[in-house]
């Protein structure tokens, strides 16, 4: 049942947790891994399909389908969504104009263009300011949704 599907759901997000290189995680460019980025929104997601039986694939349609089944609150589901467009939308960008190793900081003019136009931030400190608060709203909402569990209470 759905309560099932919560604690595996939870015990997942802790190994993953656990297995995420702290480095990546601290970095505030790094769109996918860490807490409330790209995998953690997405295991959300995928949770929120299983209870609601739903064959949708598209993380934010995932969301809602599983508001419609009553987990999450439409709410948390609005926020997680906004918060993966975000950094899919940086995902994106970084892969086209950072280099593997690169970073943000040695952009020049052009690369910055290319990531503030497609995150829709006007300077570089106000995506980093914008990502700290959807990342910081994402792992709130989803330790509420999803408690922390120790990885070592696995079933």
């Amino acid at each position: 049942g759905g309560a099932t599907v919560l604690a595996d759901a939870a015990a997942m997000r802790a190994r993953i947790a656990a297995a995420t290189e702290a480095a990546r995680a601290d970095d505030p460019w790094e769109p996918k891994q860490g807490p409330g980025r790209i995998k953690d929104i997405e295991l959300a997601a995928e949770t929120a399909a299983l209870i609601a039986a739903s064959p949708l694939r598209a993380p934010p349609e995932q969301l809602a389908a599983g508001v419609a089944a009553g987990w999450p609150k439409p709410e948390d589901a609005t926020a997680l969504g906004h918060a993966w467009h975000l950094l899919q939308a940086l995902n994106q960008a970084l892969r086209l104009v950072v280099e593997p190793g690169g970073r943000v900081e040695d952009l020049g003019e052009a690369g910055r263009a290319v990531l503030l136009r497609d995150t829709g931030a006007a300077t570089l400190d106000e995506l980093r300011a914008r990502l700290a608060a959807a990342r910081a709203d994402a792992t709130h909402r989803l330790d509420l949704l999803l408690p922390p569990q120790p990885a070592t209470e696995q079933g």
